[in-house]
Order: C-alpha cells, then structure tokens, then sequence
C-alpha cells in the first residue's frame, strides 16, 4: 500500500492535553496533515520535563512528531 490510510485528511488540534497531542500525532503517523495550534508563549507540554538538551520538553517532541506547530495568531496559509 503506497498511500497511508489518512492521506488528504487535515486536522487541526486546539487543546493543550496530552490526550489530543496523541490523537494528532496518531493521524499524523496515518498520513493526515496535523496543524498544532499553540497558545502565545507555548503549551504546558512544551514545557513538561524531561527537557531535551535544547530545553525542549522530551514529551512534545515526541508527541508532535509529523505535525506543524503554529502559534495562536499565525497566518497559516490556506
């Protein structure tokens, strides 16, 4: 099967809970495009330990895998 099962799909996530960063990153991982909507300044996520050496929070980069993050406020181009 060359095409994932979620190709042309667009979701956009809008809540900071780890529950809704997995449902993206599962649709991400199937093929949807995933835009991440994060408040001014970033989500609670973004900032739960373990920190990677950047100071990025482990959990974030694992869990927004395959999805564009944009901030609250951003042009996101149609």
């Amino acid at each position: 099967m060359s095409e994932l099962a979620r190709s042309g799909f667009v979701v956009q996530v809008l809540s900071t809970s780890v529950a809704a960063a997995m449902a993206g990153k599962l649709l991400a991982d199937g093929g949807a495009q995933v835009l991440r909507v994060e408040p001014v300044g970033g989500s609670d996520l973004s900032r739960r330990p373990p920190l990677t050496a950047d100071g990025t929070s482990a959990w974030f980069r694992h869990l927004c895998r395959n999805t564009t993050v944009v901030t609250e406020g951003d042009a996101v181009p149609a």
